[in-house]
């Protein structure tokens, strides 16, 4: 019942013959308008925990994580504008500086290969950064809309049943 749920196949839902009487109660608040204040309330809790996992599922690691290889590129289409300027301005200064030893010192010194390194690692950091917090935000998010299924919508039935 939670997959279906989760992806919206109502249809489906209301076809199933063993329902508990909150799945009942579940099914009856997003079919139609509720009439009680109560029930407004349960349902707008629902359906905004509901548009935000949405919004977030809807995203792309693969696309987020191909993104990234711009650095700040891919933390903007995830929504981290913040993490996205930082990665920009880290990766540029770091990238300033491996040139710039580049040209002073030539390809072969050790200052060299260690701001190769350092730039490297940063840039590889921020695209493995991007893929693995959309990830975590992903499952955040739908775990965020079971609490909200659980708490608000199932608890509303369980206090004034009808």
């Amino acid at each position: 019942i939670w997959h279906l749920f989760q992806t919206r196949q109502l249809p489906v839902l209301s076809t199933l013959n063993h329902h508990l009487p909150e799945v009942d109660y579940c099914l009856q608040l997003l079919q139609e308008q509720p009439d009680s204040l109560i029930e407004q309330t349960a349902y707008t809790h629902l359906n905004s925990a509901y548009r935000e996992y949405r919004s977030t599922a809807q995203k792309s690691v693969f696309l987020a994580g191909l993104l990234s290889v711009i650095p700040g590129l891919g933390k903007a289409y995830c929504g981290y504008r913040k993490q996205a300027v930082m990665s920009v301005i880290i990766n540029t200064g770091l990238e300033i500086i491996l040139t710039e030893t580049l040209l002073r010192q030539g390809s072969g010194s050790a200052v060299f290969y260690g701001a190769l390194a350092l730039s490297s690692t940063f840039w590889i950091g921020s695209v493995y950064g991007t893929v693995v917090s959309l990830k975590k935000e992903k499952k955040d998010r739908l775990d965020a809309l079971y609490l909200e299924i659980t708490d608000h919508f199932l608890s509303a039935y369980t206090r004034y049943p009808q």
